[in-house]
């Protein structure tokens, strides 16, 4: 079996990025977009290898719930952040979900800025990327 054969789920709540994820540029074919809110928009009785979490409409605690319930055994769970409390909550979650090997990252992205003949590097936001193991 080929990745690309494999069952990949995606859910947006915002209508205009259901439709540039399915009609965009990128043209994924191997993606059931799911037009909806985590939690409860999303699929029961399904098992998944892997979870990303890329942002929680303020649901972070029930999706991180939902995710372990339906990972399955040595699953694995990636979230991504650039608040800081919802870094610190997904940590909180994760511990009392019984989540094990949780790790952290900080990322930063720089882009350069001309300044007369000089490159000065500007700091974008710091990205916290968070994953643990089932």
């Amino acid at each position: 079996m080929k990745w690309l054969d494999l069952l990949n789920y995606m859910i947006e709540q915002k209508e205009e990025a259901v439709d540039l994820i399915k009609y965009g540029k990128f043209e994924i074919k191997n993606m059931t977009v799911i037009s909806g809110k985590a939690p409860e928009d999303l699929p029961q009785g399904i098992t998944f290898d892997k979870v990303f979490i890329g942002g929680s409409g303020g649901n972070l605690s029930e999706i991180i719930s939902y995710s372990y319930e339906n990972l399955k055994e040595g699953g694995i769970i990636a979230l991504n952040f650039i608040v800081l409390e919802n870094t610190f909550e997904a940590l909180e979650c994760l511990k009392k979900s019984k989540f094990e090997d949780i790790d952290i990252s900080q990322i930063i992205v720089t882009k350069n800025r001309k300044v007369k003949n000089f490159n000065m590097m500007m700091s974008e936001n710091l990205i916290y990327v968070i994953s643990a193991r089932k």
